[in-house]
């Protein structure tokens, strides 16, 4: 059973910071006054062979492991490697296939024969498409001009919807404590 962590968005990190290190995690929580161990985990939201070969700082995921710790980032900010960075609480997301593009679970276990490709209508793998930014098809919601990872989709944006609705709590900027600060 995993635990229950608090997803942070934390911008524009140093990418020459090795967050995906217990020692770098542990340095960041006690330079920011939280306890060893406050930061469970952290990786790159985008993957490292996607970025620019110039590029200093990217938008990193930190896990805590209560909401204390996650609600002072929040609140406060991190500081790495002495620059003081925003933190925000990791947005509603749905679950996306990229074998089928279906909701609620992942390629491996995928049960569909189907392949949809997440940039055009065609039966294929996305990484193999060659269609360019003007023959996009979403298969999700059936429409031209955006593709089926896009978080602007309608069909995307209703789901989320409907997933805050499920959840009050992700309403509210915080993680919600006995804090009344954190109730907003």
């Amino acid at each position: 059973i995993r635990p229950n962590v608090y997803e942070v968005v934390v911008e524009f990190v140093p990418v020459n910071v090795q967050i995906e290190t217990e020692e770098e995690r542990d340095d960041i929580a006690i330079a920011n006054g939280m306890k060893e161990g406050s930061v469970v985990a952290a990786k790159w939201i985008k993957p490292i062979e996607q970025r620019h070969s110039k590029q200093v700082v990217a938008h990193a995921m930190f896990l805590f492991a209560d909401r204390e710790s996650a609600n002072q980032a929040i609140r406060e900010g991190v500081t790495i490697n002495g620059k003081q960075l925003n933190a925000r609480k990791s947005e509603v997301d749905i679950a996306q296939c990229v074998k089928c593009r279906g909701e609620g679970h992942f390629a491996a276990d995928c049960r569909s024969e189907q392949v949809g490709c997440g940039r055009c209508k065609e039966s294929h793998r996305t990484s193999e498409c060659t269609a360019g930014e003007n023959d996009l098809w979403c298969i999700r919601c059936k429409t031209a001009g955006h593709g089926a990872a896009d978080r602007n989709c309608p069909m995307h944006r209703r789901r989320v919807e409907e997933k805050k609705a499920r959840d009050p709590e992700t309403r509210y900027k915080y993680f919600v404590t006995e804090d009344s600060e954190t109730w907003v």
